[in-house]
């Protein structure tokens, strides 16, 4: 086929995507940006669609994706991908027609011109003292895990010792010595959700102390963030604040947008600097290099190696990398898909300890999972769980627990991963569950104590 005519299919597919996309989220105003709006933007079209289709031209010239053998693999690709900007819209629009009655845009417009309220009423002090409490766990687990790791990686990175950071980041993630459950559960999940609580409270409150909870949480957040100097996780914790505030205020000021953006590109410079990266250029003016290449080609390469992997050298993995749990069902545990990649494109980094996992969109590993069954039924099974949760976040009153949750997931929602965690996600069904019987326990404390007065 023609490059002319990849270039026509991808543009109509594309510009098909956006107006699916605008129909499930309610806006696609950048200004409004929420958790759906923000799926198309960034995992879709700048970490997956676009590197796809230099991929199909062969205008790439990027380390990876050289390391490809067959060009059927960039036309697989490259459909794979076009596929997933149609079908994954079309599951948030089933779960639009389950969930609202109304249009998203009616039903955003009512939820922003709601006031933050109190869920307990003038028995709040019950639910927000657990809250406190649960933030103390998530901090205690914090020092916990530098504590196991005998360092604080992130003074490594501002000395600049970039020689001995590659490594000290992959020991840091698959070789931790504590308890990996309170590091991920109340450290990387429960805390930085914790902080935007905190925020939610004080919004409401105005009080110096909901502020300080909130400043609390939000650095002990960051550096739990970094304990293994991966440089995403802080970026997007910092967008929270921008979900934080479209959510609640409903549109951000140019200059918010602008300070927002900068900081984010801010944060990884810093991270480039401090691996040793010390020329700019070479960090954004060239396409298929540093954060310019890794953003356009080095997620998405992962999506091709599946389709040159899966089915060919390697057998599909099917349900055995889902959880080592598998194995008291029969079944002999795999390493994900991810981590079977990167073995197969740089084992020599595997062995000496330097490198962890190819993470790319969720199809590439729905593909090697289950084959072509994956591939066709995973952007519909994954935008119908996501759009379910956002519609339902949306129903649940406008109260400080349930805004923490949903600029949590909003941009801890990842379709840059995995299609294993929409199957069986641990951390985020203990987090929802947790949640839930707080809520409700606190309730049940606060109709106890009015009963009790009553008598």
């Amino acid at each position: 086929m023609e490059a002319s005519a990849y270039l026509i299919i991808s543009g109509l597919v594309l510009i098909l995507s956006f107006l699916l996309f605008k129909k499930a989220s309610g806006s696609m105003a950048l200004r409004e940006i929420n958790m759906l709006s923000y799926l198309f933007y960034v995992p879709l079209i700048l970490m997956s669609a676009i590197g796809s289709i230099f991929i199909v031209l062969h205008i790439d010239e990027h380390y990876l994706i050289n390391k490809l053998h067959h060009d059927q693999t960039r036309i697989l690709a490259w459909a794979a991908i076009m596929y997933t900007m149609l079908s994954f819209p079309i599951g948030l629009l089933l779960a639009k027609r389950i969930m609202l009655k109304s249009s998203v845009q009616e039903a955003i417009k009512n939820y922003r011109a709601k006031s933050i309220e109190a869920l307990l009423g003038k028995h709040e002090l019950i639910l927000k003292s657990i809250l406190v409490c649960l933030s103390l766990i998530g901090i205690l687990s914090m020092l916990y895990t530098f504590y196991s790791l005998g360092s604080l990686p992130i003074v490594e990175l501002i000395k600049g010792n970039s020689s001995a950071l590659a490594k000290l980041r992959i020991s840091a993630s698959r070789e931790f010595g504590g308890n990996v459950y309170i590091r991920n559960i109340f450290g990387l999940q429960f805390l930085p959700l914790l902080s935007f609580v905190a925020l939610a409270y004080y919004k409401m409150s105005k009080k110096y102390y909901d502020f300080f909870w909130f400043l609390l949480c939000f650095f002990s957040s960051i550096l739990m963030l970094t304990y293994d100097l991966q440089k995403s996780p802080m970026a997007m914790y910092l967008s929270g604040i921008l979900f934080f505030w479209v959510w609640v205020e409903g549109k951000l000021s140019k200059k918010a947008f602008v300070f927002g953006t900068a900081s984010f590109i801010g944060v990884i410079v810093l991270f480039y600097l401090g691996f040793g990266v010390n020329n700019l250029s070479e960090i954004f003016l060239q396409y298929n290099e540093g954060a310019s290449g890794r953003v356009l080609f080095s997620q998405v390469a992962g999506t091709f190696f599946s389709f040159e992997i899966f089915g060919k050298s390697h057998e599909f993995i099917e349900w055995n990398s889902l959880s080592n749990l598998v194995e008291h069902f029969g079944l002999e545990y795999s390493e994900r898909a991810g981590r079977i990649i990167m073995e197969y494109i740089n084992p020599k980094a595997v062995a000496n300890g330097t490198a962890g996992v190819q993470n790319t969109l969720f199809i590439g590993e729905a593909w090697a999972n289950f084959g072509i069954i994956g591939l066709l039924l995973s952007p519909l099974y994954v935008g119908f769980i996501i759009g379910m949760l956002f519609y339902s976040l949306l129903r649940l009153p406008k109260a400080p627990v349930f805004i923490g949750c949903y600029v949590f997931f909003s941009y801890k929602t990842a379709l840059i991963g995995g299609f294993n965690d929409y199957i069986y996600n641990f951390a985020y069904l203990l987090i929802i569950l947790l949640l839930g019987f707080i809520t409700v326990y606190a309730q049940q404390i606060s109709t106890q104590v009015l009963n009790d007065k009553h008598a």
